[in-house]
C-alpha cells in the first residue's frame, strides 16, 4: 500500500514530469543543431555534374561529386551504385568490390545489381570461381536477371571456353533478344568457334 503522503506523491509526478520535458528539450536541440551542421545538399545537381564527368572518363572526378550526397538522401542508393561503378570502370577493382558490398550491406533489396558489380569485379581480380559462383547466386533469386547469364558468357570467352559461352548467350538472348552487346558478343563467339554463317 502506498506510505507516502499524498503531496509528496503530487510533487514527485510533477517533478517527474519537468524531469521529462527537459529530456526532450535537450533531445529536440540536439537534433536541431546536428541538422544545422549537416548543410543540404541538391543531390540532382551533384549527381548531373558527376554523370557528366564520367560520361567525359574522369571517374576520380565523378566519384568525388557523387560521395557528396549524404547517406539520408533518396538518391544515395543510386549514387553509391554508380560509385561502385565508376570505381570499376576505372579499374579500381577492390574499390568497387568494397562499395558494392557497403550497398548490399545498406540496400540489400538492390541485391542482383550489387552481385553483378561484386562477380564483375572478382572476375577482373582473377577469382573466376567465386565470379561465377556469385551470378549462380543472382540466378537463384532472379532467373530472368539476362546481365548474369552475359556476364557468364564474358567470363566465359575470356577464357576461350566458348560452347559455355554460348550456351549463356542463348540463354540472355532468350530473355532479352534486344540486347546489343550479348548479339555482339554472340558474333564473336560464332566467329571463335568457326560458325561463320550465324556470324
Amino acid at each position: 500500500f502506498n506510505t507516502l503522503h499524498p503531496i509528496t506523491n503530487v510533487n514527485l509526478r510533477k517533478t517527474l514530469i519537468v524531469k521529462l520535458i527537459l529530456t526532450a528539450i535537450a533531445v529536440a536541440a540536439t537534433f536541431s543543431w546536428a541538422a544545422a551542421q549537416t548543410p543540404l545538399v541538391d543531390s540532382k545537381q551533384l549527381i548531373e555534374k558527376a554523370t557528366a564527368l564520367y560520361e567525359q572518363k574522369k571517374y576520380k572526378e565523378a566519384i568525388t561529386e557523387w560521395s557528396k550526397i549524404n547517406r539520408s538522401d533518396t538518391n544515395y542508393s543510386n549514387a553509391l551504385h554508380d560509385i561502385a561503378y565508376a570505381h570499376y570502370q576505372d579499374s579500381n577493382y577492390n574499390a568497387a568490390l568494397a562499395t558494392a558490398r557497403k550497398g548490399l550491406l545498406y540496400y540489400p533489396e538492390r541485391r542482383e545489381d550489387w552481385y553483378n558489380l561484386i562477380a564483375n569485379a572478382l572476375d577482373d581480380l582473377g577469382d573466376e570461381q567465386t565470379a561465377l559462383k556469385t551470378y549462380d547466386t543472382i540466378l537463384q533469386f532472379q532467373p530472368y536477371y539476362y546481365y548474369a547469364y552475359y556476364n557468364k558468357a564474358v567470363v566465359h570467352q575470356k577464357r576461350e571456353r566458348f560452347a559455355e559461352a554460348k550456351k549463356e548467350l542463348e540463354q540472355c538472348l532468350l530473355i532479352n533478344p534486344y540486347y546489343g552487346a550479348a548479339h555482339y558478343y554472340y558474333g564473336l563467339n560464332c566467329l571463335y568457334r568457326g560458325d561463320l554463317v550465324p556470324a
